[in-house]
């Protein structure tokens, strides 16, 4: 039988004048005055670059909707460093990465433009210096994408915590990330402040492999640097290639002086720390010079020693004397109380035709003049028609032996003495054109 709940007839669909309202205010709402919304408010200020005040965002709430986009367009002022180029402002971050490394991570934080150029821009993140943060770094090389890098492991510290003590397992730690990329690496400066044992095997001896993915192709400037360094191990680095190698610093280490490493290098300051003494120190030296005959800049220094060699006997090498051809700027460094006896030997088997400039300094600023003084001048072979600069400092004058020897100086052009007064150094043809307590500099009159 049929259901009384059935419906006799359906009704017709009506919308009633409410449901129409209702509708009517959900498509096209009245303009009316909105509530601000905070949250929009917020994120509007988190922009750097904007110049709108907290009262004109305020107003434009109150805009209708239709309106709005054309408001804001009148009213907000673009910032005029975003007419630079883009490649003006990389190249802004750029010069300024150099002093900082964690300028391109806070640049990226200013606003979306400024980190699209700094994302986009791979020699931002080439610099890596080595820290605890390694996923920080890992992310960094793979941001500078085909770039070359430049690596660095210094002595590190926060201004919030201890300095970092570095050990071997550190030190491998740390050299494990960096590694696999010296193939593209382009500057590579490893130094050591603190003293720990075996930090050179650390840091080296994944580097000292007979393997393709260890040689330095790209490489440019090498610095290795620990003065406490007690290990008198040898170094073969990068399996000897390294073909763009032109810029070396060394102090407290040995390498094995291989013509295809070193061959090429125009600039070599080096500090000899005491593996060797006497003969066996200038044979040392003096095979590097044979190697790197092309050097254009030679920075040497002995430092003091406890037990210091006083003399040692002339000894004829038999590869005769080193010439040095392209040579053009000699420094001469002593952190002692005299002239070390191997420094004096090395210099009295070299030549040098073309050196232009002369710098003996004196780390100590010894009141004095130095013992062997007269010794070192007397087998220094120096050009007198091409040297026009001579540096002195404290140990390294004398009155009377500087003026013998500037007029003998004929291309001589400029003089700047340390630890000296003018009236100390009166001689003909030259004006001083600057003194005062610690110096003077004298120029040639023309």
């Amino acid at each position: 039988m049929p259901s009384t709940l059935k419906r006799s007839r359906r009704r017709e669909l009506t919308l009633t004048r409410s449901f129409t309202n209702a509708i009517q205010s959900k498509v096209n709402p009245p303009d009316r005055a909105r509530p601000v919304d905070v949250k929009a408010r917020d994120v509007f200020l988190s922009d750097r670059t904007n110049t709108q005040s907290v009262a004109q965002v305020s107003q434009t709430q109150l805009i209708p909707r239709g309106d709005r986009k054309f408001s804001l367009s009148i009213k907000r002022q673009r910032h005029p460093i975003h007419s630079l180029p883009r490649e003006i402002l990389a190249y802004i971050f750029f010069i300024g990465s150099h002093d900082d490394f964690m300028l391109p991570v806070a640049m990226s934080h200013v606003c979306r433009s400024w980190r699209i150029i700094i994302l986009h821009t791979p020699s931002l993140w080439r610099r890596i210096t080595l820290t605890p943060r390694l996923d920080m770094w890992a992310e960094r090389i793979s941001r500078a994408k085909s770039c070359l890098l430049d690596i660095e492991l210094l002595p590190w510290s926060h201004p919030l915590s201890r300095p970092l003590f570095l050990d071997v397992h550190t030190v491998q730690w740390y050299m494990h990330l960096v590694v696999p990329h010296i193939g593209r690496c382009r500057s590579l400066e490893i130094s050591f402040s603190n003293y720990a044992p075996y930090l050179w095997n650390g840091a080296l001896s994944s580097c000292c492999r007979s393997e393709r993915s260890v040689h330095a192709f790209h490489l440019e400037e090498l610095t290795l640097q620990y003065p406490a360094n007690d290990d008198t191990k040898e170094f073969a680095l990068f399996d000897g290639i390294a073909p763009r190698l032109r810029k070396v610093t060394l102090d407290g280490i040995r390498l094995t002086w291989l013509p295809s490493l070193f061959r090429n290098l125009t600039y070599l300051d080096y500090t000899h720390r005491g593996f060797t003494k006497g003969h066996a120190a200038v044979f040392e030296v003096l095979h590097m010079l044979q190697v790197s005959s092309r050097l254009q800049d030679l920075r040497i220094c002995f430092p003091g020693q406890k037990k210091e060699i006083l003399y040692l006997p002339k000894h004829p090498l038999p590869e005769g004397v080193v010439c040095m051809p392209d040579l053009a700027h000699l420094h001469l460094r002593v952190d002692g109380a005299d002239i070390p006896s191997e420094l004096c030997s090395v210099l009295n088997q070299m030549t040098f035709p073309s050196l232009c400039s002369l710098n003996l300094i004196d780390l100590r600023r010894s009141p004095k003049p130095f013992a062997r003084l007269s010794y070192f001048f007397q087998g220094l072979r120096l050009p007198y028609l091409s040297l026009n600069a001579l540096k002195l400092e404290n140990g390294w004058f004398d009155a009377r032996m500087t003026r013998s020897l500037i007029h003998a100086m004929y291309g001589l052009q400029q003089v700047e003495v340390l630890g000296a007064s003018a009236s100390d150094l009166f001689v003909p043809g030259f004006t001083v054109r600057r003194w005062d307590q610690s110096g003077f500099f004298a120029e040639r009159i023309v």
